[in-house]
């Protein structure tokens, strides 16, 4: 029989070879189990899109907005006084009237009065001048009788030479008093001093007018002017002193005109001193026919409006051509005028350019690019110089 010091010793043993040998098949398991290898993590490309650059000659367009005014503008006052006893049935506000065509006329009557006067009159003096030289050659006949040599003074007596003088001096001014007669006469025809359309009109028949009544305003429509406000670092690129090269406007108004229709016009001065508020230099730009008149007076159909005095259209302005440079979408241009590159390596390399001409949707860039080369069109929060792309599709950059 086990003693009692023998039982206890295997009661309290048993439970820990059962432990130590469960922890030795642990152990047996981990190390000889297969072990799995560690592998980098693939390195993904950025998916972008590109165009293909090449250089070109561009133009600088500037955008601007200009307010339409008249090239030429008349107030016509009577030159006589009298009253009113016709009108031209076309003259109303809006109206285009003719060079030359009558716009009223005055009565007459009075003024074919003073014309036959003064006629009269020269008429009599040109009868007294001829007495007077039949005179004179009776003189002359009388004096040559004499067979003596007078005094220079007493022989101007004789020859009845300051009658004569006197009667000539009478013809001149009667005639200047005819010819300002027919002048007045003339003066009661109110014509237009050239084509216009009529702004103001302050005639009506039967009314008395004066040389102090406002009868009409005209405004020219052979050509408005338009006020263009551009910044002063856009004149550079301006031509307004040279009359052979003027620099080309297109005006636009898509609420009146449509999208499609445009007129044209030219740059013909630039305005002195600045606009107080922006700051900003005024180009005076000329249009030729802005009502769209065909030389019968007809408006060209394809016109839905004419250009309106007063209104703001907007306006673009071709200026000097940059050479052999790129144009960028200035959405492109990154920050600090950086641009992204995909390299031959098909890497993202930030590259620095310069910029010859900033518009407001694009940029000319002169330096830092080269023909063939990829800029990066697609967006991405963070860009690190050398990190890898491809693509997801090239197109040729618009020249």
């Amino acid at each position: 029989m086990q003693s009692s010091g023998t039982r206890n010793w295997i009661h309290w043993a048993a439970p820990l070879l059962v432990l130590l040998l469960a922890g030795l098949i642990a152990y047996l398991m981990v190390v000889t189990s297969p072990k799995a290898e560690r592998k980098a993590k693939p390195r993904v490309a950025r998916l972008v899109q590109v165009e293909s650059l090449k250089s070109a000659d561009h133009s600088v367009i500037i955008k601007a907005w200009g307010e339409v005014i008249p090239a030429k503008t008349v107030l016509i006052k009577p030159l006589v006084s009298g009253e009113i006893i016709s009108v031209n049935p076309g003259l109303r506000p809006g109206n285009v009237i003719q060079e030359g065509e009558v716009i009223a006329e005055i009565d007459p009557i009075d003024y074919h009065l003073q014309v036959k006067q003064q006629q009269s009159q020269v008429a009599q003096i040109k009868s007294e001048i001829e007495i007077e030289l039949g005179q004179r050659s009776i003189a002359q006949s009388e004096y040559a009788l004499l067979n003596k040599r007078l005094e220079k003074n007493d022989e101007r007596l004789i020859l009845r030479k300051p009658q004569l003088e006197s009667l000539q001096a009478k013809l001149e001014a009667s005639q200047a008093l005819l010819n300002q007669a027919e002048r007045e006469l003339a003066r009661t025809r109110i014509v237009a001093p050239f084509t216009g359309q009529i702004v103001q009109n302050g005639l009506e028949k039967g009314m008395t007018v004066s040389q102090a009544t406002e009868a009409l305003t005209l405004v020219g429509t052979d050509n408005y002017w338009v006020e263009v406000s551009v910044p002063v670092a856009a004149l550079k690129w301006v031509d307004y002193n040279n009359r052979s090269q003027l620099t080309q406007v297109k005006l636009f108004n898509a609420a009146a005109w449509g999208e499609e229709y445009s007129m044209s016009g030219e740059v013909i001065e630039l305005l002195s001193g600045l606009e107080p508020d922006g700051r900003l230099a005024k180009l005076l730009v000329n249009v030729s026919d802005p009502l769209g008149l065909s030389k019968d007076g007809e408006r060209d159909t394809a016109l839905n409006s004419p250009l309106l005095l007063g209104s703001f259209v907007s306006v673009q302005l071709q200026g000097k051509v940059i050479r052999d440079v790129f144009k960028l979408d200035r959405k492109l241009l990154r920050d600090d005028d950086r641009v992204w590159v995909m390299s031959s390596q098909k890497t993202l390399d930030i590259r620095s350019v310069r910029v010859a001409y900033r518009g407001q949707d694009y940029v000319l860039v002169d330096k830092g690019l080269n023909n063939g080369e990829l800029i990066i069109t697609s967006n991405f929060a963070t860009a690190v110089p050398g990190m890898a792309l491809r693509l997801v599709e090239q197109r040729v950059q618009d020249q």
